[in-house]
């Protein structure tokens, strides 16, 4: 996991303080065992903060290497850089300076060696290191490193040893430099690393004359060792005790607990697709994304299908699009990826988007063309559209595809593969498709783990194999799981999202998290809309029944509309904007805009039709109402209406029997 770095050290790139900095100084602090990130460029006020310079922000400390060409108005941006801790170190003589926020200030003028910088940053950064088991490793990383990092203090761990380096001169090395060393007491402590790490503990309390370890109690009932000085037992045996043995750890090492701050941004889309701008958080699909470059790199052309829910529109926008545009297909930037949705007008959109690429393409004779991926997601749209659109795009499709500067993806459903094998474009997908099968294995459970462990917090491996264990190879299910994550992300205290978390928003009838978590939402969302708005329901439901396109022998689906058009569920503009806003709010609806600048609306997921009862009743009584239901017994049997949400009919089988009626088409490769 990333923890903030322990030292940021600015200067001034000027000879030959620069080459002391690079070849001195920073060697000395990283030898110490600190984490250094050094100011990438000549500092000045009013530059743009870099990367490094944002990271330089959460640092501990900041070692500023002051020389001649400094004045004090160079340390105005450090006064809002820097939180609280700033070592000046004077390389020259500067009468008269002031530097804002230092808490030190160390004279090296004429000098090179750099131990008095070391001393004074072991006087302000105090050091923790902490001895755990491998059981209790997740909880460490979740709970009291970040706690200690947040309130300052520089720590180490297990977990951060390298393979291969000899475990009693780590370990020593790390008792020797640290201020207090914790030890997490547990029946996996006692059973593997006691008494070995206690020997090692006591030799350097031995040695070095001082109180070092600092029991942490994790299990109740176990016996404290004695083969070290002890001055209290913390106790975080349970959940709720955690805050007070956080502030007393603090307390002992010398240092007051920063209060809560806010959970990180959540990673997870929720109900949404992924999109490129969460290419960083979007894992488990390494395999497939390789197989489209592959296939397009041969083709031009590739099909990614799969049934809804899996994740195709998620491979195509967060895993093919940013690879492609930053990567091109050989390595080379330069392309333009763009991405369309057919909706109501698909040449349209797909001209648009062609005519976007050509504008930008130089001149012919002044260079190379930028070459193109188009992605289309939810192709499926041409044949749900009705008229002749389906027609009309295949065959402006191939016509465009004749053109060698120009890449295709689509994603397309696939119980829609009847509608391929007809059409025009069945020569191109024949050759090259990906299909996609629902998340399983360590796949399954990184795309859990990942996104979290890059925001700093640790899923339980507990949480992780019980949510993988009720989604695991179900087509329907991947949005509900990023949902109740996005619910226990809400929920979340420290950096740890535990298993017991879950089991608190699990129904008592046992009815999982994961297919509870649309239930939940858009059960809230509507009761907040009808406790605002009189009539507030019925404006919800005429509006996301419009947002489904009916199935005729397969499932609903769902389709785009002009917002301007939905505006007619609501007596009056006002009361639709405040509905519609709280729909989006709420993840239900989706928004964006169409190649002509028109404000269109989606359901967020396909999986809402399926999962949510409540939407399923309204789209029942709309087809009964206008006498569209099939008579066959079969039929009728699929479209019963379901339970009322909450009434003692809602069993858990209710979603699950949805997911099951989600019919797939599987193809040859």
């Amino acid at each position: 996991m990333t923890r903030s770095p322990d030292i940021f050290v600015s200067y001034r790139h000027r000879e030959p303080h620069a080459t002391w900095v690079r070849e001195i100084l920073v060697p000395g602090l990283e030898a110490d065992g600190y984490t250094v990130v050094v100011d990438v460029r000549d500092f000045t006020p009013a530059g743009v903060l870099t990367e490094e310079m944002e990271r330089a922000s959460e640092a501990r400390l900041t070692v500023a290497v002051v020389d001649e060409s400094y004045s004090d108005s160079g340390f105005v941006h450090f006064e809002r850089l820097v939180a609280s801790r700033l070592i000046a170190v004077m390389r020259d003589p500067v009468d008269g300076l002031v530097v804002p926020g230092a808490v030190e200030t160390v004279d090296l003028v004429g000098r090179d060696d750099p131990e008095p910088v070391l001393a004074a940053v072991h006087r302000v950064v105090k050091r923790v290191f902490i001895l755990e088991s491998e059981d209790d490793e997740e909880w460490v990383e979740g709970v009291v490193i970040p706690a200690l990092d947040s309130s300052g203090v520089s720590t180490e761990h297990n977990g951060d040893l390298q393979p291969g380096e000899a475990w009693s001169d780590a370990v020593t090395l790390r008792l020797e430099r640290a201020d207090r060393v914790v030890v997490v007491l547990s029946s996996a402590y006692l059973r593997r690393l006691h008494p070995r790490a206690d020997d090692l503990v006591a030799y350097v309390e031995e040695k070095e004359d001082r109180l070092l370890s600092l029991p942490l109690r994790r299990e109740a009932d176990i016996a404290v060792p004695r083969r070290y000085k002890i001055q209290e037992v913390i106790d975080a045996t349970r959940a709720e005790l955690w805050d007070e043995a956080l502030a007393r750890l603090c307390a002992a090492v010398g240092v007051d607990l920063a209060p809560p701050s806010g959970p990180p941004p959540c990673p997870y889309p929720g109900m949404r697709s992924f999109t490129s701008l969460q290419d960083d958080v979007f894992v488990g699909r390494d395999d497939e994304i390789a197989e489209v470059l592959s296939g397009l790199r041969r083709t031009r052309f590739v099909a990614i299908i799969a049934p809804s829910a899996c994740g195709k529109s998620s491979l195509a926008l967060a895993g093919v699009g940013p690879h492609v545009a930053a990567h091109g297909l050989d390595g080379t930037d330069g392309w333009v990826v763009d991405t369309i949705r057919p909706g109501e007008t698909p040449v349209r959109q797909l001209d648009a988007a062609v005519e976007r690429w050509r504008q930008g393409r130089p001149s012919l004779g002044r260079g190379p063309a930028q070459p193109l991926l188009l992605m289309v997601d939810q192709l499926e749209e041409i044949y749900t559209g009705g008229g002749d659109g389906a027609a009309g795009f295949e065959a402006r499709m191939a016509d465009l595809l004749t053109d060698p500067d120009i890449h295709v993806v689509v994603t397309v459903r696939a119980d829609f593969y009847p509608h391929l094998m007809s059409g025009q474009l069945w020569s191109l997908v024949s050759s090259c498709r990906v299909e996609v099968v629902p998340l399983r294995g360590e796949a399954l459970r990184e795309a859990i783990r990942a996104p979290a462990r890059r925001n700093g917090v640790v899923v339980a491996d507990g949480l992780v194999e019980r949510l993988a264990a009720e989604t695991e190879g179900q087509p329907g299910l991947l949005p509900f799981l990023q949902e109740t994550l996005v619910t226990l992300w809400s929920g979340l205290r420290h950096r740890y999202l535990t298993l017991e978390a879950y089991d608190r928003i699990t129904d008592p009838s046992g009815t999982s998290g994961v297919v509870q978590a649309i239930r939940r939402v858009a059960d809230s969302a509507v009761g907040e809309i009808e406790a605002r708005h009189r009539g507030g329901e019925r404006i919800v439901r005429n509006t996301l029944v419009r947002l489904v396109q009916f199935g005729e022998g397969r499932p609903h689906t769902r389709r785009q509309l002009p917002v301007d058009k939905l505006r007619t569920a609501a007596p009056d503009r006002e009361t639709f904007e405040s509905v519609f806003d709280t729909l989006v709010e709420r993840r239900l609806v989706t928004t964006d805009t169409d190649s002509e600048d028109v404000l269109v609306a989606d359901l967020s997921h396909e999986a809402i039709i399926r999962g949510w009862p409540t939407l399923k009743r309204w789209i029942y009584e709309r087809r009964s109402d206008h006498g569209d239901l099939r008579r066959r017994p079969d039929d009728a049997q699929a479209w019963a209406p379901p339970a009322r949400a909450g009434s003692a009919d809602a069993r858990p089988a209710t979603a699950a029997s949805a997911f099951s009626r989600s019919t797939t088409a599987s193809g040859r490769r």
